[in-house]
């Protein structure tokens, strides 16, 4: 190759990163293969699409690699050019859309509230029908201006039956409520059921297959895990049991067991892995709980087996768990049973890629219960009511900000909740079921937020490290 022709292609492959382009050239043919791009539109069926690159976004974009002729398989990944981590998504047939492609052929939307306010790069590894890859690389920032607002709360309609430490969770823009005990007995259930905000109707769906208390649950598309747990009645054992609920057949099924039994532990999915820590163990009919401090990793895509990272600083139990696309927050939760004295304020961030554990701001006070009422909402980490230390309820709703390490309080729930479950739909908290006291109380009521006025804007990160993918 002559020093000019050599010239003329660093050039090329220097412009095509700049612009999120990828470039295979075939040396010595002096022919080119198809140059494809990775382009946006704000459209699902991915009319009017522009270069993802240096785009600035805000709420649901969809994004995809054109063209779609001569490409066997896409591997998308979110803040990892470097493809070190498995990837998000993996499209074999086309159109590749990064989110997901829908029955109708549209392109699925991503949600660009899912991830902090800042830089991110979505990279794309093709493989080439007549053999080779091309990479692309887009980096774009996400501005959603949002922000959390100051609310207050309404009530809808209230779940089917009354009911406390339940596990749920949103998915599909419905809140998802499974299990739990439905009375001061503490007798627990396998019923399950659905609340549809557009309809404000809750709907019976398959029951569990065994009855489950304190099982952490983590959504992965359409498919709903629900891990370990207590089994039956109290003092019902720990389970290492995992089941995963199909949204869109409504049936059950067995994904691979926790290497042993666990309850009351957080979960996240973090990329394509789940990852279970924390928790505690006991046996049938006893009243004592081991903590653990296990840090628990299953990769979705075909693992059979769960893998250990680092433990968790603190061991204990009835913890809440959330990511913001590139680490996990370990918040609150209680040593033993002891909900007198034991509930804890500490709170934990998990680094994937640095595979440690580092402190972060105390909660503003000791609480436990909040399993399945921690989530994030505008890249704040939420916590919805729990328990307090002398074995009280709570009525507090706190946010905290990763950017300046702060937590705020936000307009708390009409009645304290010991163990609701909850979650964001629409830009809108709904917070449904748990205990309305320090015994038994189980409820019904279903709790939404209103809007008032914009308080705060999200926080604004710079992120660095494998965002979106987990060690």
């Amino acid at each position: 190759m002559s020093n000019l022709n050599r010239s003329l292609l660093i050039a090329s492959i220097l412009l095509c990163i700049s612009l999120g382009v990828g470039l295979v050239i075939k040396i010595g043919s002096g022919q080119a293969q198809t140059s494809y791009t990775l382009p946006m539109s704000t459209s699902p069926n991915r009319s009017s699409s522009v270069p993802l690159s240096g785009q600035n976004v805000s709420g649901n974009i969809y994004v995809f690699t054109s063209p779609s002729s001569g490409v066997s398989q896409v591997q998308f990944f979110l803040d990892d050019p470097d493809m070190s981590d498995p990837p998000i998504r993996m499209e074999k047939e086309s159109p590749h859309d990064f989110a997901g492609t829908a029955s109708s052929g549209g392109a699925q939307p991503f949600n660009t509230a899912t991830v902090v306010n800042g830089s991110h790069t979505i990279t794309a590894r093709l493989s080439l029908s007549g053999g080779g890859t091309q990479v692309l690389n887009a980096t774009f920032t996400s501005t959603n201006t949002t922000g959390l607002t100051t609310f207050t709360w309404s009530t809808v309609a209230g779940s089917p039956i009354a009911r406390f430490e339940a596990q749920g969770a949103v998915a599909n823009s419905k809140l998802y409520v499974f299990g739990g005990f439905i009375n001061a007995s503490l007798q627990a259930t396998r019923r399950s059921d659905v609340y549809n905000p557009s309809t404000n109707t809750w709907t019976r769906i398959t029951d569990m297959p065994e009855a489950l208390t304190h099982a952490a649950v983590v959504v992965d598309g359409q498919t709903i895990y629900l891990v370990g747990g207590y089994v039956g009645n109290h003092p019902g054992p720990s389970t290492s049991h995992v089941w995963k609920y199909s949204i869109a057949n409504n049936t059950w099924s067995a994904g691979p067991s926790l290497p042993g039994t666990r309850a009351a532990g957080g979960a996240v999915r973090l990329g394509r892995n789940l990852h279970f820590f924390g928790g505690a163990m006991r046996s049938s009919g006893e009243l004592d709980e081991e903590d653990r401090n296990e840090h628990l990793k299953l990769f979705l895509d075909g693992g059979t087996s769960w893998s250990y990272l680092a433990d968790l600083p603190n061991a204990r139990n009835h913890l809440g768990g959330a990511t913001d696309g590139s680490r996990i927050y370990a918040v609150g939760g209680q040593h033993s049973r002891d909900e007198e004295s034991g509930n804890q304020d500490q709170v934990d961030i998990y680094n994937s890629s640095t595979n440690t554990w580092t402190r972060a701001a105390d909660l503003p006070v000791p609480r436990g219960h909040i399993s399945s009422s921690t989530f994030l909402k505008d890249g704040y980490v939420i916590v919805i009511g729990g328990t307090l230390n002398g074995n009280e309820p709570s009525a507090d709703v706190t946010a905290y900000n990763p950017v300046d390490n702060k937590w705020t309080a936000l307009s708390s729930l009409p009645q304290p909740r010991k163990s609701p479950v909850a979650g964001v739909i629409g830009g809108q908290i709904f917070s449904s079921t748990g205990n309305a006291s320090s015994g038994a109380t189980p409820t019904k009521t279903t709790y939404n937020s209103v809007s008032a006025t914009a308080a705060r804007t999200p926080p604004t990160q710079q992120l660095s490290g494998p965002a979106a993918q987990g060690t």
